[in-house]
């Protein structure tokens, strides 16, 4: 599954903008928004519209895919979320976040624990500076759990 549930402040939006309406809301930002809301709704098929149009609204920003490819993933699309999380890592290389849930979907769907490993490391060292405590704690629970997963693969 995906690492975690996502929040406003995640996408770069504190909760009073959008409340009090700063956000556009034709943007890519409120329509990420309008898509999670959807998708917690059960409305997959409207969510998904509503990711798309993000991605078609900022082409060239890694959140629009981010979010997408977190959507793709719930739903068990694995290749197209292991695409949009590439695009996302394309277009906003200093973010950790799709470092991390890419590397959730090598190691629980692909089983590829070299790539896996790499972005770990990757979503790890982008926490470090600025320090994101956040970040530091969830990729160090994922490579523990990393570790884990190669010794059962040892084992069996």
């Amino acid at each position: 599954s995906v690492r975690r549930s996502g929040s406003v402040a995640e996408s770069g939006l504190c909760k009073g903008q959008v409340q009090a309406g700063i956000v556009d809301p034709s943007g890519p930002d409120a329509v990420s928004v309008r898509g999670r809301i959807l998708s917690g709704a059960g409305r997959a098929a409207d969510a998904l519209e509503m990711f798309n149009e993000g991605v078609e609204l900022a082409p060239d920003e890694g959140p629009a895919y981010w979010w997408r490819g977190r959507f793709l993933f719930q739903i068990g699309s694995y290749d197209l979320a292991l695409g949009d999380f590439s695009l996302a890592i394309e277009y906003s290389p200093v973010s950790a976040e799709p470092y991390l849930d890419r590397a959730t979907l090598y190691m629980d769907v692909f089983q590829d624990f070299a790539l896996a490993r790499a972005d770990i490391e990757e979503a790890h060292s982008l926490g470090e500076e600025p320090r994101d405590r956040d970040i530091l704690d969830e990729s160090d629970a994922l490579m523990e759990r990393l570790e884990q997963l190669i010794a059962d693969a040892a084992s069996s």
